[in-house]
Parts: structure tokens; sequence; C-alpha cells
């Protein structure tokens, strides 16, 4: 919430007044609200045991105390404070999401070496039941 004194209603704290234009480009200038995307596989709550959702949900921990706020969903996080604050929680997040971001490896394979990763396959799976 904020609050601040119009200088058409105050007549007695005329060094606190401010006007609409000038508390919009205080708001501006020091506040900043995003959104982070996460990776459609996260789910940010408490019983999610992955090492991407558990790190987010430390940082969360963390933040706790400071003047930012932060809404964890399922696959966003939205963030609002102060610049620099805000800036500093993005780029952890952003860590975070690297450290466990998966590699997409192309693998060019001969067809006997593709038949011999399908049978192995099929014997794990009937070894598996």
């Amino acid at each position: 919430m904020i609050s601040y004194f119009n200088k058409d209603k105050s007549t007695v704290l005329h060094n606190l007044c401010t006007n609409n234009a000038n508390l919009t480009k205080i708001i501006e200038e020091k506040f900043l609200s995003i959104d982070i995307s996460l990776p459609t596989t996260s789910d940010l709550t408490k019983d999610n045991k992955s090492y991407l959702a558990q790190d987010i949900l430390k940082l969360d921990h963390e933040m706790r105390s400071q003047a930012i706020l932060i809404i964890l969903e399922q696959r966003r996080i939205r963030l609002f404070g102060l610049v620099d604050l805000v800036k500093s929680v993005e780029k952890q997040v952003e860590e975070i999401k690297k450290k466990y971001a998966s590699n997409i490896v192309k693998l060019s394979l001969e067809l006997k070496q593709a038949r011999r990763l399908f049978s192995l396959k099929k014997e794990l799976f009937v070894s598996y039941r």
C-alpha cells in the first residue's frame, strides 16, 4: 500500500505534499515488477523434491526479511520491490534455472546401434516387471 499527501488536501504538511506526476516518477524509477518464467516441468510446491524447486524455495525463504514481494506460482515467479533487489533476485533465479537446465544432445547412431538400444530397453522393461 502506498500512501501520500495530496497537496490539495494537506494544509499543514506542505513539505510532504506531492502530485501524481511526481509520485508516478518515483514509483517508476525506484520500483520494478517482473515475471520470471520457469521450465514447463517445474512445480514450486513444497512437496516437489526437485533440486530446482528446492533451491528456489530456499531463496524465497532467505529473501523474506528483505523489502521484496515474491509470488511463487507453478511455472512463474513474480517479483516486486526496489529495482536493485529485484534485479539481484532475478539473477539468482536465472542462475538456479541454468544450473538445473536440461541439455539436449543430438545423437547420431548407426542402425545396428539403435537396434541394440531398443533391445536393451525391452530387456530392462521386461526385467523390471
